[in-house]
């Protein structure tokens, strides 16, 4: 349970990697951090909401967690691919 809960913990912080550069605002909270990516991606909103749920109180299967984490980590990758080659 432990490691599920620091996962989605890292998670939520890793969001911040998708931050525009015109962002001037440093999220604090891992509930700022959600509101900030969820305004940003709303159609990833739910996804978000289901790791900061986990951050504080794990409760699904290992296998919902972790096929959720993948393809969340998935989507993120594919997002910082197609943005580091549409700045090329």
């Amino acid at each position: 349970m432990n490691l599920k809960k620091e996962a989605a913990k890292k998670l939520v912080r890793a969001t911040n990697v998708l931050r525009l550069e015109a962002d001037r605002l440093w999220p604090e909270s891992l509930e700022e951090y959600t509101t900030f990516f969820s305004v940003r991606f709303p159609e990833m909103a739910e996804q978000m909401e289901f790791f900061l749920e986990h951050a504080k109180t794990p409760s699904a299967t290992n296998n919902v967690f972790n096929q959720r984490l993948v393809f969340f980590v998935d989507w993120m990758q594919g997002l910082q691919c197609s943005s580091a080659s549409a700045q090329y």
